[in-house]
């Protein structure tokens, strides 16, 4: 990616807040920002590709950001919103009930398969976008509250389930999990055809369709790398030292390298009441994007 071309995303990400700040206007910020992606990407110029791969770790870090501000507009410890937790969890349960039917329905009247998939996405209540809007807007009141937990927690489910790969040509979806195992299901029938065994943390996968390979960044500092010797039949190739805490992952399958962010760590803080499970330090100026060479 050339400087220019830098440039010009960091002046795109200006457009949403420049038509979101004239209040008569009520344009949210996403808006804008969606209008800029589609006149520079294929659809307009085509100035922009979304596979280059420090593109897409752009993309990641930005989406980072913007739940990382929309949290903090969260208020966790107002009673109010306490309170609305067992319905925004009723809510969301009763979306994500219905979301897996419709995922079933529209991949079988299509033909397209991925019904898991449509039912993670329709379930998503996309926290990314609403919060923004919300505080955009101004927007207040109990029912805005009472919404928060709904988002929330649809969200963080979604994104639990979304740490996945899909392989089109056989229709194969590869999901990392907790216990250090990769389910590889079928997408049209929903069924579990193989478990491969992974490293600790997985929080993403990565299919390289043309070289037949399946990885999983884990956040124990390993990459696993895993052949594909048959639609419904796995090999682990290596689990690859990487760095503690490179658990985020980009992959460019034109060339088959792997991208993986990390930071060094120091000591975990002291347990206390309000953290009972605190998390270690990030050291400043350590952080570093490791590549893995393709082949």
């Amino acid at each position: 990616m050339t400087f220019t071309m830098l440039a010009v995303i960091v002046l795109a990400g200006l457009v949403g807040p420049l038509l979101a700040y004239p209040e008569g206007w009520h344009v949210p910020v996403v808006v804008g920002e969606l209008f800029v992606g589609i006149l520079l990407g294929r659809t307009g110029l085509g100035y922009l590709n979304a596979a280059d791969p420090t593109f897409s770790f752009l993309a990641e870090v930005g989406f980072g950001l913007v739940m990382f501000v929309a949290g903090t507009h969260v208020p966790v410890r107002d009673p109010s919103l306490q309170g609305s937790l067992g319905r925004g969890t009723a809510r969301a349960a009763m979306v994500g009930a219905g979301s897996a039917v419709l995922g079933v329905v529209l991949a079988w009247t299509f033909g397209t398969g991925h019904a898991a998939l449509y039912a993670v996405l329709m379930a998503s209540s996309s926290a990314a976008l609403i919060l923004p809007i919300i505080d955009s807007l101004q927007l207040h009141g109990d029912q805005i509250l009472q919404l928060l937990p709904q988002v929330a927690i649809a969200d963080a489910v979604c994104i639990i389930a979304l740490p996945l790969a899909i392989d089109s040509a056989h229709q194969r979806l590869f999901s990392v999990c907790d216990g250090k195992v990769m389910a590889v299901t079928d997408a049209v029938n929903g069924k579990q055809v193989a478990l491969v065994p992974i490293g600790e943390h997985p929080d993403a996968a990565g299919y390289d369709q043309k070289r037949g390979i399946v990885y999983s960044s884990n956040g124990e500092g390993t990459l696993s790398i895993v052949h594909q010797d048959a639609a419904d039949r796995y090999s682990v190739l290596q689990t690859l030292p990487t760095q503690r805490g490179a658990r985020t992952m980009a992959l460019d399958e034109a060339t088959g390298k792997v991208y993986l962010a990390t930071a060094d760590f120091g000591p975990a803080p002291a347990a206390s009441a309000e953290q009972p499970r605190p998390r270690p330090a990030l050291i400043p100026d350590s952080f570093v994007v490791l590549v893995v060479g393709g082949r």
